[in-house]
């Protein structure tokens, strides 16, 4: 009869990444049996983990991707070191002060860490630069101002001008200038002393022109029997004297004496004319010599006075007429007694009613 098995028993032992394991198991001691439960495990093969890159920095280096069994920690990929990049210096630009406000040094860090290469260092401020704003003297008419105080570097005010009020005008009177008869004249007017300005402008007044007087008489010459007489008629200005007119006027000479008339030839007419002036025509009247008659009414006249009938030896169209005066004694009343001893010429005589 066959022989049962002489086993003896072996404990398993379990694979590895890389080694091959087994399982519990017997085996026959009798030579040559060769009897066994034997049976193996492969090994696992390695589980793999990535170890990452780790990026380098300025200052600290850093490693390239890697690669680890996470069951036995064997190292499948070795890491590699990576060099410190380095900073990356920029520029930290100076900062000039100001009258106010500090300013910086120029200084460095890095654009990517932002580590402090080389610090700013503070530079006081500058302070301000006074510059001195004169004064302004006000005039007449424009404001003035008060000596102050500013900035030359940045143009802030340190002491603030204020206004002067203006000082007005110093008015002075031009005194008014009379015009004459041939000069003008001038208004009252006002200027400033101060500055010259005219206040009140002084109006032209015309010259008032002369006033002529009545004619007078100058350098008379008597008329003789057969030789002519003379006289110069002249008008003077009432008011400055000026001499405006001379005519030099020539006389008949005197008649030859007539012979006495005889007895009945004493009684005879003689014509006596009117000139009433206006629209009125003259008119003439024969009275007998020695004869007395009263004289005319006064006639009307528009817009005029009657001042009288004023006897003369020639009448207003005679070239030789001279105007008389309004207190002329020839001057007679209407309604006035007058005894004819010739012929004679009576004028009315008016005056313009203002």
């Amino acid at each position: 009869a066959a022989l049962d098995h002489d086993l003896e028993h072996h404990e398993g032992q379990p694979a590895t990444c890389t080694e091959a394991g087994w399982e519990a198991y017997d085996i026959c001691r009798r030579d040559g049996c060769g009897y066994t439960t034997y049976k193996e495990i492969p090994a696992k093969g390695h589980t793999e983990v990535i170890d990452p890159a780790v990026e380098p920095d300025c200052t600290h280096t850093g490693l390239t991707e890697g690669k680890h069994c996470s069951v036995c920690g064997e190292i499948l990929v070795k890491q590699e070191v990576v060099p410190a990049k380095g900073h990356t210096e920029v520029i930290d630009p100076a900062m000039e002060p100001t009258c106010t406000e500090t300013g910086l040094t120029e200084g460095k860090h890095c654009s990517v860490c932002g580590e402090i290469l080389v610090k700013q260092e503070v530079v006081p401020a500058k302070g301000h630069t006074e510059v001195i704003d004169p004064a302004v003297e006000p005039t007449c008419t424009e404001t003035g101002l008060t000596e102050g105080k500013h900035c030359s570097v940045c143009g802030e005010i340190l002491v603030k001008q204020e206004v002067v009020p203006a000082k007005g005008h110093t008015e002075v009177i031009d005194l008014a200038v009379e015009p004459t008869c041939t000069e003008t004249g001038l208004t009252e007017g006002k200027h400033c002393s101060v500055c010259g300005e005219i206040l009140v402008k002084q109006e032209v007044v015309p010259a008032k022109g002369h006033v002529p007087g009545e004619p007078v008489r100058e350098n008379e010459v008597e008329a003789q029997i057969g030789v002519a007489g003379s006289y110069d008629e002249v008008v003077y200005c009432t008011v400055c004297g000026a001499e405006l007119s001379r005519t030099t006027v020539t006389t008949d000479p005197l008649p030859e004496p007539e012979p006495e008339p005889e007895p009945e030839d004493e009684v005879f007419r003689y014509r006596i004319y009117f000139y009433p002036g206006g629209e009125e025509e003259p008119f003439e009247m024969s009275v007998y010599n020695g004869l007395t008659f009263l004289l005319p009414d006064a006639p009307e006249r528009e817009g005029y006075e009657f001042i009288g009938w004023y006897e003369g030896d020639i009448g207003p169209d005679d070239p030789d007429w001279v105007e008389p005066a309004a207190d002329d004694e020839h001057i007679l009343a209407a309604g006035s007694e007058y005894k004819v001893e010739g012929m004679k010429f009576f004028t009315a005589i008016w005056k313009k009613i203002e």
